[in-house]
């Protein structure tokens, strides 16, 4: 998102705004970040969603694999 943002912003306002990135989200059964996303237009908005939820999946990950140090 961040990458495609930089080189066609526009094709990723209107992903999110119609709808499609919650849905496909959905689709993939990422339902915590889909419901994180809905509603949100601001492609920077959603860059930083995205960047915090996939920063606490990985602490997540590493703390149930007991690698937290």
């Amino acid at each position: 998102m961040k990458r495609l943002s930089r080189e066609d912003r526009a094709c990723v306002e209107y992903h999110l705004a119609s709808g499609n990135l919650v849905h496909w989200l959905q689709y993939a059964n990422h339902l915590d970040l889909a419901r994180e996303l809905d509603g949100i237009g601001n492609v920077d908005e959603a860059i930083q969603l995205v960047e915090r939820y996939l920063a606490r999946a990985v602490i997540l990950h590493r703390m149930s694999r007991s690698r937290m140090r």
